[in-house]
């Protein structure tokens, strides 16, 4: 598990763009990655109440390089590109991995979402 973070500590990193993840229960899987401060604050006072535990950690966003042929674009720019029929890629467990269409593009956002790592995304030049 990551470095277990104050409140205020978990607001500073929300401000930096970058997510934490909360505990919510005694259960270990029970974790949530949050990256909106409305949604910390919710679970936060959850916890304050003694509704249900809230344990918040950092989450641990290790930089992935993009290849010296490449430029790293945004998600916007990603979705236009490929709505023009170009190719826009990625890395998964440190292997460049090719999308072809926007819908593609959507289904690969949320699952990086959903397991909280951050999606890097490029195009070849």
């Amino acid at each position: 598990m990551e470095k277990e973070l104050k409140y205020e500590e978990a607001l500073k990193v929300l401000e930096r763009g970058n997510a934490v993840k909360c505990q919510f229960s005694s259960r270990e899987d029970d974790i949530e990655v949050v990256r909106k401060k409305d949604r910390l604050d919710y679970l936060y006072n959850l916890g304050k109440e003694r509704t249900q535990l809230c344990k918040i950690y950092s989450v641990s966003e290790s930089r992935i390089k993009v290849p010296e042929n490449a430029l790293e674009i945004s998600f916007d720019e990603a979705y236009e590109m490929l709505y023009a029929g170009n190719l826009v890629y990625y890395k998964e467990n440190g292997k460049e991995e090719e999308i072809t269409t926007p819908t593609e593009l959507i289904t690969i956002r949320r699952k990086f979402e959903r397991s909280g790592k951050k999606l890097v995304l490029y195009w070849h030049e």
